[in-house]
């Protein structure tokens, strides 16, 4: 009786649900669950006046074991205020802590969704991303234009990982950039199939990058990384262009594209883009062709 009662008094919230004398004792001995249930009280009281209106007991045992037992505090807190932001169906659906799970592997922007809009008990679930990239495209684009097209007109038109690297574009405001250097010669469409596919974002085409090469040489420089798509070298020589960037070697960059080298920039070491020269760096390139050459005759 005494240890009954000591149960009703720590987990009084839990007790009309939690009758099992052994899962009690486990209970009382566990510090790190009653520091968890002190710590989230009104979450958790909150949640059970929920769940108590909805589920029979032994439903009510399997929710509190599958999320107050299991969940660490965090998880625990952005499940309770997702279930609390949920519609009818969600709320009364038991198997509304296996659907919050499947968000849990989509990444923060979707548990994030879900925390504010409720969580999804059926298969649009699967969308959530999509309406997460919907909902910050009309945010950050919906006024915007390509050209002179409605960039709201275009974005339909997308691939979802086009999309994304639409909307990096649009948060970094280097859209403004892109649409200035390829608006008037390159469709969105096809523009942002060869950026993906070519593995180039807003390391490379940026506002910072534009003022020190110069709108020329960095449309030269993008339009010459298309035409390697398919080389079997076109990720290095991204990775060493990218390092380049960072390291604002514009003296180097404008070097190659002058003597027709960009392809050649997977032959040299992104380690030393920092301590080589300009001229050290194209005799590496140089010395490499030849290498090269002389072993294929």
């Amino acid at each position: 009786m005494i240890r009954q009662n000591m149960f009703e008094k720590k987990y009084s919230l839990l007790a009309p649900y939690i009758l099992d004398e052994s899962v009690r004792k486990n209970m009382l001995s566990n510090e790190d669950l009653l520091r968890k249930y002190d710590s989230n009280h009104s979450m958790i009281k909150a949640y059970i006046n929920e769940i108590d209106k909805r589920f029979d007991r032994e439903t009510i045992n399997k929710m509190i074991i599958e999320t107050i037992f299991k969940f660490s505090s965090p998880v625990l807190i952005s499940f309770i205020t997702a279930y609390l932001n949920s519609d009818e169906s969600a709320k009364s659906n038991p198997d509304v802590v296996q659907f919050y799970k499947k968000t849990l592997h989509q990444g923060t922007d979707v548990i994030k969704y879900v925390e504010e809009n409720g969580i999804v008990t059926n298969r649009t679930f699967k969308e959530i991303p999509q309406k997460i990239l919907d909902n910050k495209f009309n945010t950050l684009g919906g006024t915007k234009q390509y050209g002179n097209q409605l960039l709201r007109n275009l974005y339909p038109s997308l691939t979802t990982l086009e999309k994304q690297l639409l909307i990096e574009f649009l948060e970094t405001n280097d859209y403004i950039v892109l649409n200035d250097l390829f608006s008037g010669i390159i469709p969105l469409k096809k523009l942002f199939m060869l950026l993906k596919s070519a593995g180039i974002d807003t390391q490379i085409i940026n506002k910072k990058n534009v003022n020190a090469l110069g709108e020329e040489n960095m449309i030269r420089l993008v339009l010459t990384l298309f035409t390697l798509l398919g080389d079997i070298n076109i990720k290095h020589d991204i990775e060493v262009v990218k390092e380049m960037l960072n390291n604002n070697r514009y003296d180097l960059i404008s070097s190659l594209l002058t003597n027709d080298m960009i392809m050649y920039a997977h032959y040299l070491n992104p380690n030393y883009i920092v301590e080589l020269s300009e001229e050290e760096m194209i005799d590496r390139i140089n010395m490499s062709k030849v290498i090269l050459e002389k072993s294929a005759a």
